[in-house]
Order: structure tokens, then C-alpha cells, then sequence
């Protein structure tokens, strides 16, 4: 009897841990994408229609204000929650990076703490562009 129950905690502890590495290589695809996207779109913002913001990205978090610095896209990175948070004016929104039933990883999404399932990447990439526009001056594009 022993030997079966030192089995299955073997076997409960292989599985947990192939769970971890799971979340943890999909939380480092959920932050490159995010950082990646921020970069992305602000360049463009600021390039292409002359928006007037400044990207703050060698700490965390990572930032992307208004010239008049009171208004702010926040982008905060949690390894140990595998969580990226981003807020921007009327925006709050979670993107934590997890293991579904079917031991798939998966990104899922809240806002403003209400669930809202499993998101995608065009999910995410609007949650970015949104944080972002909604602190320019750029006419603001309808949600």
C-alpha cells in the first residue's frame, strides 16, 4: 500500500510540474507579446499621427504617458502570478496566463474582475491598443 501511494504522489508531482512550466512558457509569450505591442504601437502612434506620448519601458511597469504626464497606460508584469496587468483612462483589464481542463495553455482575460474567458490575440492586442488610445489626444476610436 506503501509503494502505490509514494507512486501517486510521484505521479501528482510530475504532472503539477508539468503544469508550472506550462503557465511559465506561456506567461513568457503573454509578456513578449504585450512589451512587444506597446513598443509596436506607440512608435506608430507617435510616427504615423504625430501623437505626442512617451514610452517608459526599462522598468517595470511599463508606461506610456501623455506629454502632460497626468495621464498614463499602465502595463505591469507579475512572473509570480503570471499576470499582466494593463489600465489605461477607463480601463482595467488582467491578463493571467494559465492551464486549461484539457492541460492546454491558455491566456485568460477580466475585466474590471469580471471574467471573460479565454482570449486570443486579437483579444489582447485590442486590450493594448485601447490602454494606449485612450490616453492620447487622438480622436478616440469607439469601443
Amino acid at each position: 500500500m506503501e509503494i502505490r501511494n509514494d507512486q501517486y504522489q510521484r505521479d501528482v508531482a510530475r504532472i503539477e510540474a508539468h503544469k508550472l512550466a506550462l503557465r511559465e512558457d506561456e506567461y513568457r509569450c503573454l509578456a513578449d507579446r504585450v512589451l512587444g505591442e506597446v513598443r509596436k504601437y506607440e512608435r506608430y502612434l507617435r510616427e504615423e499621427h504625430g501623437a505626442v506620448i512617451v514610452l517608459h519601458d526599462y522598468a517595470s511597469p511599463v508606461t506610456v504617458e501623455n506629454i502632460d504626464g497626468l495621464r498614463r497606460a499602465v502595463f505591469t508584469f507579475n512572473s509570480v502570478r503570471f499576470e499582466v496587468d494593463v489600465r489605461g483612462k477607463g480601463l482595467h483589464c488582467v491578463l493571467t496566463a494559465d492551464v486549461n481542463a484539457d492541460g492546454r495553455a491558455v491566456v485568460r482575460m477580466s475585466k474590471f474582475g469580471q471574467s471573460q474567458g479565454e482570449a486570443t490575440i486579437d483579444n489582447i492586442i485590442t486590450t493594448v491598443h485601447h490602454a494606449i488610445d485612450s490616453i492620447t489626444d487622438l480622436p478616440q476610436p469607439l469601443f
